[in-house]
């Protein structure tokens, strides 16, 4: 019986080493939305390039680039480590005269989830904001990272011709 027993812990000894040698060595560290870190590392996925910077008022903020557009991630309601945070918001601004606050109008009337305004310089800009959740994925971020690249490339248009936006919603269906 005894080297029936000593046989049955030497395999079930082999398969447990087996099964841990089948496993990733480290396993992936699950992703949180509040975290900046893993906002950061879910933009690079998506393609961007950036890092996490600090700005002159201590919030954290990620400088990318994407499809050759600067934008921020901005953190707020941060802890005080800044290690998680309760809001964000994407940002993009172009060096140029804003089209008329009559046209920036129309398009937040129409878009519901990309806020244009004017600076005070005169500059447009463009804002997504977003409340992560602990029970986001980061597949469903990259989603909606792709959803803020379709509003730019949108914005873009109407910078490009304001007159042709303002007729295309007033146009008939």
């Amino acid at each position: 019986m005894a080297k029936w027993m000593a046989g049955f812990a030497a395999a079930a000894f082999l398969i447990a080493a087996g099964t841990a040698q089948a496993q990733p060595k480290t396993a992936a560290q699950p992703f949180n939305a509040r975290k900046p870190a893993d906002v950061a590392s879910a933009l690079t996925q998506a393609g961007a390039t950036g890092v996490l910077e600090t700005d002159k008022s201590g919030n954290l903020f990620f400088k990318g680039q994407q499809n050759e557009l600067n934008f921020s991630v901005e953190f707020r309601d941060c802890s005080a480590d800044k290690s998680s945070c309760k809001a964000a918001y994407y940002m993009a601004s172009w060096e140029m005269d804003s089209p008329p606050l009559k046209t920036l109008n129309l398009w937040n009337d129409v878009t519901y989830v990309c806020a244009a305004f004017q600076a005070a310089d005169g500059s447009p800009y463009l804002k997504m904001g977003f409340l992560p959740q602990t029970s986001d994925t980061r597949a469903g971020f990259i989603e909606d990272h792709d959803m803020w690249l379709q509003c730019v490339g949108e914005f873009r248009g109407l910078l490009a011709d304001p007159d042709a936006f303002e007729a295309s919603i007033a146009a008939p269906n």
